[in-house]
């Protein structure tokens, strides 16, 4: 019977370990998400704050923000 217990227990301990890799995958894509949301609200923040003049003079229509912003998302340097 010893032997079972130990099998168990090296079986316990891989799942174990197994159980914390993956949930710190799951924690740093939680991270990584609220990374990008916030620099999605910070885009549209910004860009919501111009006057439509100013927008015209960059090019952007106010009805496109919310487009912009997650446009630049995609395209924008991760921070």
């Amino acid at each position: 019977m010893p032997m079972l217990l130990s099998r168990t227990n090296i079986t316990l301990a891989t799942a174990l370990d197994s159980i914390c890799r993956q949930s710190s995958h799951v924690v740093a894509a939680a991270q990584a998400a609220g990374r990008r949301r916030a620099r999605y609200a910070k885009t549209y923040s910004e860009l919501a704050r111009l006057s439509d003049r100013e927008l015209n003079d960059l090019g952007f229509a106010r009805a496109n923000i919310r487009q912009i912003a997650k446009q630049e998302l995609l395209t924008g340097a991760d921070q």
